[in-house]
C-alpha cells in the first residue's frame, strides 16, 4: 500500500511539474530531476562568469627525465589501503592506480619543477575541472585580501554589518569567523538527496541570493561545527557588498592576473537572470592553475616577491593552532562537535597508532584539522605538515610548505577511496621524494 502510494505520488508530482513547465533546467525542480546528483562536468551545465587570465603566464619548469617522478615510486615501500569489509588494496604503480581510480589529472610539483603531470579519461592540460568545495578555499583567500585592503574590517565583524536584512531573520551575533569556521549555527536540513534538503537546494537554486537571505539560525550555539554550504554563500554576498564588484571580478583582479594563470577560469552562476556565483562549489579551473593556488599558499601568500595575501591571513586560515577544529578518527567527529566525518580506512604512518595513549592528539585519534575553508594535517609537535583544499569527488590541492611540494588531483569520483586515503597517497609520495 505504501509503495503504491509513493509511486502514485511520484507520478503525480512529475505530471504536475511537466504541466507547469517546471521540467526546464531553468527551474530548481527541472535541475533536480534532470541533473540529479552533482557531476564533475557541471561546469558545462550551469551558466558562468568568465575569469580572464593576463600575460605574462607563470610557467613551472618541466623536470628532466632523470628527475621526473617514476610511476614505480610507490613500489618500495608499497602503499596499502586497508578497508572495512573489503580486501586491502596494494598500490605499486602510480600510473595504473590513477587509471583505475576515476582520476582525470594528477600533478606533482616540487621546488617549481613539474615531476609528474598526467591526464586521464581524455583530459589534457587545458581541460576544465569543476572543483566543487575548492571554491570555498579560494573564497577564503579572497576574504583575506579584502581584509588586508580594508574592504572588510575584521573576521569578528557581525555579518549583519554587511547584510543588515538578515537581522529580520533573528541573526544578530553571527560573525564572519563563524561563517569561515563553519560554526554559525545556521539552519541546515540534511535529509540526504531529497529535494527539500539544504544541499540540493543551494546547489541547484536559480535565485541563490534570495534563498541565502531567507536563512535562519538553527540553534544559538556558535561552538558546534557543522559543514554548511550556506555559510559560504553568505560570505560571498558579504565579499560582493564590501568590494563593490562580483566575486568573479575580484578573483580576476586580485589572483588570476597577478599569479599569471595559464588559462581562463569561470565561476558557475545560479541563473542568467540573477547571476550570482555558486560561492560554495562553482569554481571551474585547469589543474595547472590549481597548482598555482597551492604555490601561493605554500609560500605564505607571497608571489615572486609580491605579497598577494598577508602572511598573517595565510597562517590564520590554514595553519594548525589552538583555534583549529580537530577531527577525530576514533569517534568519527570533532571533539565536542557535531559534524560526522566518516572514516573508512588508513594507510600511511600519519594515521597509525602511537604508543602514547594519553595524547589527546595521538595518531590513533586524529584525522585532520579544519580552519577557514582549508583542511590540514599536523604532526606530534602540533606543526602543520600539509594544507589541503578539498572538493567533492576527490578534487584536491595538497601543499607541503616545508618541502615546497604541491600535488593536484582531479577526478570524476574518489575511486572508492576516502579523503584520508588520498592524503595517505600524497604523504607517501612526499616521503619518497624526501628520501630520494
Amino acid at each position: 500500500m505504501r509503495k503504491t502510494l509513493y509511486v502514485c505520488s511520484s507520478v503525480g508530482l512529475i505530471l504536475l511539474l511537466f504541466l507547469t513547465g517546471s521540467f526546464s533546467t531553468d527551474t530548481y525542480w527541472g535541475r533536480y530531476l534532470w541533473w540529479n546528483f552533482p557531476d564533475s562536468e557541471d561546469h558545462e551545465r550551469f551558466s558562468k562568469n568568465e575569469i580572464q587570465n593576463k600575460l605574462p603566464v607563470f610557467q613551472f619548469t618541466k623536470a628532466t627525465p632523470a628527475l621526473a617522478l617514476s610511476p614505480r615510486i610507490l613500489k618500495e615501500p608499497a602503499l596499502e589501503f586497508v578497508f572495512s569489509g573489503r580486501e586491502p588494496l596494494t598500490v605499486t604503480d602510480l600510473d595504473q592506480f590513477l587509471q583505475k581510480s576515476n582520476t582525470t589529472s594528477f600533478l606533482v610539483i616540487k621546488n617549481d619543477t613539474i615531476l609528474y603531470e598526467k591526464y586521464f579519461e581524455g583530459r589534457h592540460r587545458a581541460s576544465v575541472n569543476t572543483t566543487f568545495s575548492i571554491a570555498k578555499s579560494v573564497l577564503s583567500l579572497l576574504t583575506g585580501i579584502a581584509i588586508d585592503k580594508g574592504y572588510i574590517r575584521s573576521v569578528h565583524d557581525p555579518i549583519i554589518r554587511y547584510l543588515p536584512e538578515l537581522e529580520m531573520n533573528g541573526i544578530k551575533e553571527i560573525t564572519l569567523h563563524n561563517l569561515l569556521s563553519m560554526t554559525s549555527g545556521l539552519e541546515n536540513t540534511e535529509y540526504g538527496a531529497v529535494p527539500w534538503a539544504s544541499s540540493p537546494r543551494q546547489y541547484y537554486s536559480t535565485n541563490l541570493r534570495r534563498l541565502a537571505l531567507s536563512i535562519k539560525p538553527q540553534n544559538n550555539s556558535r561552538s558546534n561545527w557543522q559543514y554548511n554550504a550556506f555559510n559560504s554563500v553568505l560570505l560571498g554576498l558579504i565579499l560582493e557588498e564590501a568590494v563593490g564588484m562580483s566575486v568573479s571580478q575580484f578573483l580576476e583582479e586580485q589572483l588570476w592576473e597577478p599569479l599569471g594563470m595559464e588559462f581562463n577560469a569561470s565561476w558557475s552562476i545560479d541563473s542568467e537572470v540573477h547571476q550570482l556565483e555558486k560561492m560554495a562549489n562553482g569554481l571551474n579551473l585547469s589543474s595547472i592553475d590549481m597548482a598555482k593556488i597551492g604555490r601561493l599558499i605554500g609560500r605564505q601568500g607571497n608571489w615572486n616577491g609580491t605579497q598577494i595575501i598577508s602572511e598573517k591571513w595565510v597562517r590564520q586560515s590554514t595553519a594548525f593552532d589552538s583555534n583549529a577544529i580537530v577531527l577525530s578518527r576514533a569517534s568519527g567527529e570533532p571533539r565536542s562537535l557535531l559534524y560526522k566525518f566518516h572514516l573508512i580506512s588508513s594507510s600511511a604512518d600519519y594515521f597509525h597508532n602511537t604508543d602514547n595513549e594519553s595524547d589527546s592528539h595521538s595518531k590513533q585519534e586524529r584525522c585532520c584539522f579544519y580552519k577557514y575553508y582549508w583542511w590540514g594535517l599536523y604532526n606530534d609537535e602540533d606543526e602543520t605538515i600539509a594544507k589541503i583544499a578539498s572538493g567533492n569527488k576527490g578534487q584536491f590541492i595538497f601543499v607541503d610548505p616545508k618541502t615546497d611540494l604541491i600535488i593536484v588531483r582531479t577526478g570524476k569520483a574518489r575511486g572508492g577511496l576516502a579523503d584520508e586515503d588520498w592524503y595517505s597517497l600524497f604523504l607517501h609520495i612526499s616521503n619518497a621524494l624526501n628520501q630520494s
